[in-house]
């Protein structure tokens, strides 16, 4: 969720002086720039981004450092299946009642006897 903490980054000065950091990277994160905290900004959808390269910038006084993260999307079953069906004429009797889809045949129907073409779409595939 937004502004999960996913990872801190940390520079280590030697002469003990605060050490800023800055997210050099256009991205669905920020960082904190006195703790190098990285948090959440936007929701990430894996469908559209995968994987995200992150460079920051750590600093004290004009001497800076810059460390690459790398942070990969895992995929979630976020979109339901869309359901295509185109029914064969004169095979099957169909009614609705309570917004659900009844589908009746009669009871000589031969096995093996095309009834219906089924498709389902899952946006999560792609």
């Amino acid at each position: 969720s937004i502004g999960t903490t996913l990872l801190r980054i940390e520079a280590i000065s030697d002469n003990s002086q605060q050490i800023f950091y800055e997210l050099l990277t256009e991205s669905p994160f920020i960082i904190d720039r006195l703790t190098g905290k990285i948090q959440l900004k936007k929701l990430l959808d894996y469908e559209r981004e995968k994987s995200y390269r992150l460079t920051i910038k750590a600093y004290e006084n004009l001497i800076p450092v810059y460390a690459v993260v790398f942070i990969r999307v895992i995929d979630i079953n976020d979109n339901s299946v869309l359901i295509h069906m185109k029914v064969e004429e004169n095979k099957i009797l169909q009614q609705t009642e309570n917004d659900k889809n009844i589908f009746s045949i009669p009871e000589d129907t031969l096995v093996g006897t095309r009834l219906a073409h089924v498709i389902l779409n899952d946006l999560d595939s792609f």
